[in-house]
């Protein structure tokens, strides 16, 4: 019962990881579409004078 509860702690953690770093981007302010930082899986859109993420995949 332990194992159990320690292994769904553990996956709480790992993932509350990659939702910290989803939001790192979220606040960033712009005016146009080149002002939002641009990876190569991941697409940023000057909305409303916000940077605002769109998944795509690579080519």
């Amino acid at each position: 019962m332990t194992k159990i509860f320690k292994f769904i702690h553990a996956m709480i953690l790992f993932l509350s990881l990659f939702l910290v770093a989803e939001s790192y981007f979220a606040d960033i302010l712009c005016k146009v579409h080149e002002d939002c930082p641009q990876k190569s899986t991941h697409k940023y859109y000057c909305i409303d004078d916000e940077c605002f993420l769109y998944y795509w995949e690579a080519p």
